[in-house]
């Protein structure tokens, strides 16, 4: 077990080591032929007070997403406040900054030590709630790929839509579908010897775990206001938008194309920070954000300060109220405190 475990870090060293390296090639690109005194003087005339109103929407889709992940945990058989989860939920984005995905287990580590969840079951939870919000995702790239014109459509399907369809052609070229058929039978006979076979067979204690990790997975099966599951997912991918809208409204040469502008940056930049790249997908946010802009004609500078203010905006807020939440998360416990 001492093995597996030491193989287990040097893979997620190894792995953290190349998201960074990523990252930092990623920003170097997105820096390399940037007119720094351009976008200091963007910044000097933007009107910075639209960042009160950010953190403020912020703050409300953070309290709307514990809200969701409340009913998750209370599916799975828990019980959590909003305010607890807000404080985990704090301190998990802030871990995620530096150790991407470990977050999600900070998180989880966190609330359980104060609410006495199962942690597996929190776990499970929290899978379901990632999975709900990359078909949101999916839905908003379909969504804005279909209210663009035609030239941003053209954009699209050079960036995104055909390097994607080159790919998986290249990957089922000289590949027979016998091959990929024996490979989706063999997973799903796989499943099946799991369930059926090998799960009756593990230690009672590691079988509870895995029961409890599936009870968390199930709990969106068990919501009785599932309705209201489907409002919040739409309240906080409404809240991703007005943050970014807000930061287009800061500046005059974004504040009369916003619209569009903004949808394709929440959806596109979506995408690169979904890659565990540390500091929330630092380098490839920024080289999407910025293509996008150029797509709307938006001057080169500007598309660099428009990455640049809704990241670190977003790094800021996410660093400060998750420095907040660990010095109380740490004074409760001291305390005793539920």
């Amino acid at each position: 077990m001492l093995i597996m475990n030491e193989k287990q870090n040097y893979i997620r060293l190894l792995s953290s080591t190349l998201y960074l390296f990523i990252g930092v090639v990623s920003v170097y690109l997105f820096v390399r032929n940037a007119n720094f005194y351009e976008i200091k003087e963007n910044i000097a005339g933007a009107d910075l007070r639209w960042y009160i109103v950010i953190v403020i929407t912020t703050t409300l889709g953070y309290m709307v997403r514990c809200a969701r992940w409340n009913m998750l945990i209370k599916s799975a058989g828990g019980e959590a406040t909003v305010y607890a989860s807000f404080i985990s939920l704090s301190i998990g984005y802030f871990v995620n900054l530096a150790l991407p995905r470990v977050g999600e287990f900070t998180r989880c580590a966190t609330l359980q030590q104060k609410k006495k969840i199962s942690f597996a079951a929190l776990i499970g939870t929290v899978i379901t709630e990632r999975l709900v919000d990359l078909i949101c995702l999916i839905l908003m790239l379909i969504a804005t790929y279909a209210m663009q014109s035609t030239a941003m459509k053209s954009f699209y399907n050079q960036n995104i839509i055909e390097p994607l369809s080159h790919t998986l052609q290249n990957k089922m070229s000289g590949t027979s579908t016998l091959f990929w058929l024996i490979i989706v039978l063999t997973i799903i006979v796989s499943v099946y010897i799991f369930i059926k076979v090998l799960r009756p067979r593990l230690p009672d204690k590691l079988n509870a775990i895995t029961r409890q990790v599936m009870d968390g997975i199930g709990s969106i099966m068990k919501i009785k206001q599932p309705m209201l599951f489907v409002f919040y997912s739409m309240l906080i991918w409404s809240g991703y938008y007005f943050m970014t809208w807000f930061w287009l409204q800061a500046f005059d040469e974004t504040s009369n194309n916003s619209w569009g502008l903004c949808l394709s940056i929440i959806s596109i930049g979506s995408v690169g920070r979904t890659i565990p790249i540390q500091g929330g997908g630092m380098g490839a946010y920024h080289f999407l954000v910025e293509k996008v802009a150029a797509a709307y004609n938006i001057a080169p500078s500007m598309g660099k300060t428009i990455a640049i203010v809704v990241h670190a905006g977003q790094m800021i807020y996410t660093t400060a109220i998750g420095i907040v939440c660990y010095i109380i998360f740490m004074g409760r416990k001291k305390s005793n405190k539920p």
